[in-house]
């Protein structure tokens, strides 16, 4: 089976593609979900705001009423002071009902204060910093002062009460700071401290009283240099870096503002939220349409497909067929190539039957053939022997037993070729075995008083050079026993040597000549085996060194060529 490239499958083209159409939706959500997140960090900014705005309208709010409580006191001023007694009793009775006044005075502009809320007469030291704060004409505020009477801290009005149409004195009110009303924040916003300030960057209130960390104000900006005069929200750093909502608010009528400083989760894990979150639904939606595409693209397609590529590797490994009863889930599409594939394998098993059978009895008849010739080539032998015995003369029998020995051994080859499982192709090792040990028992009366050295390969060829290497072969060991024979000093001695290597075959026969060797020769084998050789295609070479007659023919192995027909 072979290996596909995974780029290739289904699967993975199938994802690809879905890939590609889900990719604009995906972008579109993104930015749908990126313009949502910065509408939301708009309104959350807007939301700090408002609440930042409602302490300042609250504080706003509490600076007016004391506003307008200390034009009702100017206003009757005079009468209050006349009575010093009745004065303080009043003036205690609006602290005393009121507990966001914690002190109201009447200062006249030469003289200790004539009138307060105080249980007490205040000390001359009270009297003299009262004094300091009421030096001006004009209505004032003091957003960081001292309680005359407790010594808290809190928020200090001014404003003068006339006598006639020349100021006589002011009306003194202070406010404790833990008693102005406060703005819950909501824990959900992350709020870290709300401030009032002055124009001069004086930090006169925190919500958060004594726990205020300076190093929450920002890095960059002093709170003089803020912009006042509209309330905005702006994004910095605290002083330790740490990055920050500020929102500010200014509280009308005053030079008074309201700071708000709010805590952004703005570290690593905001920042990948940021990019992350907006991504997570059409990541979630590919997911859900892959999972739903490829489970379609199994339970539908690939299932059975893979079903079908196993019994075609079973009928191709086996020639094995499986069920062909439809299946209900299969589609009709996948269905028909199915049912083709069935029909298709079940005419190739009837084909090959048939050409097995037609193969069986061509080998059948091809074997009969050769059996028969065989039979012929022998009974033509057994003829030929008769006529040895009944000759007269010993040329005769000479020349009649070579005839013999060529028709034997083409009796042999058809006698292999019968026997043969490799195709039509002989073992050339077997036909030269033979003729070499019928040499031998024919040639040597003595076999012990020779030495041979016999080493033949397997080759196999086809009829075409099986049999004139066997032709071949028998004339040169004829030729070779001829003139066998001991020499000066020197037993009788024969090589045979047959190799395959890779496609080119040598035989190679070498024999001592011997002293006694017959001289006459009609030169009918030489010529024979030049014919031979060159139907083998090879080349042949016979010569006498010293002692010893060598012949070697070599010749190239060839597949079958039948030859062309003749019409």
């Amino acid at each position: 089976m072979i290996k596909a490239n995974w780029l290739y499958s289904l699967r993975f083209q199938i994802v690809a593609l879905l890939t590609l159409a889900l990719l604009p939706l995906g972008a579109v959500a993104i930015y749908q979900t990126s313009l949502v997140e910065e509408q939301a960090a708009k309104s959350e900014k807007l939301a700090l705001l408002g609440v930042t705005t409602r302490t300042a309208s609250v504080q706003e709010l509490t600076l007016r009423r004391a506003a307008d409580m200390m034009r009702f006191l100017s206003e009757s001023s005079d009468q209050l002071i006349r009575d010093p007694a009745q004065c303080r009793e009043t003036l205690a009775q609006f602290v005393e009902t009121r507990p966001t006044y914690g002190f109201i005075g009447i200062v006249p502009l030469s003289g200790p204060v004539g009138c307060s809320s105080a249980a007490q007469g205040l000390s001359a030291t009270d009297q003299s910093s009262l004094q300091t704060l009421v030096n001006g004409t004009a209505p004032g505020l003091v957003l960081s002062a001292r309680n005359p009477v407790d010594e808290r801290d809190g928020f200090l009005l001014t404003a003068p009460y006339p006598s006639g149409d020349d100021p006589a004195g002011h009306i003194v009110l202070f406010m404790p700071h833990d008693q102005l009303p406060q703005i819950s924040t909501g824990s959900s916003l992350g709020n870290i401290d709300l401030l009032t300030f002055d124009a001069n960057g004086e930090i006169a209130l925190s919500r958060t009283g004594a726990a205020f960390d300076p190093a929450e104000l920002p890095q960059d900006r002093a709170l003089e240099t803020l912009d006042r005069s509209e309330r905005h929200s702006f994004v910095a750093t605290n002083t330790n870096g740490a990055p920050r909502i500020y929102t500010v608010a200014p509280i009308a009528g005053s030079s008074a503002t309201v700071l708000g400083i709010w805590r952004v989760e703005n570290g690593l894990s905001q920042k990948l939220g940021v990019l992350v979150q907006p991504a997570v639904f059409p990541v979630l939606m590919w997911l859900a349409s892959m999972g739903v595409a490829l489970l379609s693209i199994y339970t539908l397609v690939l299932r059975h497909l893979s079903r079908l590529r196993r019994d075609m590797d079973a009928f191709s490994r086996n020639r094995s067929v499986a069920a062909t009863d439809a299946r209900p889930s299969m589609p009709h599409e996948i269905q028909a190539l199915n049912d083709n594939f069935t029909d298709l394998s079940g005419e190739i098993m009837h084909e090959e039957a048939k050409l097995e059978n037609s193969l069986r009895e061509k080998n059948v008849l091809i074997k009969e053939v050769h059996h028969r010739v065989k039979n012929n080539l022998q009974l033509i032998a057994s003829i030929m022997n008769m006529q040895i015995r009944s000759a007269s003369q010993a040329e005769t029998k000479a020349v009649l037993s070579r005839v013999q020995d060529r028709v034997l051994s083409l009796a042999t080859i058809h006698r292999d070729l019968y026997q043969s499982q490799h195709g039509g192709r002989v073992d050339a090792a077997n036909l030269v075995s033979e003729i070499v040990q019928k040499s031998l028992e024919l040639g040597v009366a003595d076999p012990t008083s020779s030495e041979y050295d016999i080493a033949i390969g397997p080759v196999f060829l086809f009829p075409d050079q099986a049999v004139p290497l066997s032709l071949l072969a028998a004339e040169a060991m004829t030729n070779a026993m001829k003139h066998l024979g001991p020499a000066d000093g020197e037993r009788p001695a024969l090589l045979v040597r047959l190799a395959q290597e890779r496609d080119q075959c040598s035989l190679r026969i070498e024999n001592v000549i011997g002293t006694q060797s017959p001289t006459e020769s009609t030169g009918l084998g030489s010529e024979l085996m030049n014919a031979f050789a060159l139907q083998l295609g090879g080349q042949m070479q016979a010569a006498q060194t010293g002692g010893r007659y060598v012949f070697e023919v070599t010749f190239k192995v060839e597949d079958f060529h039948p030859d062309t027909p003749d019409f």
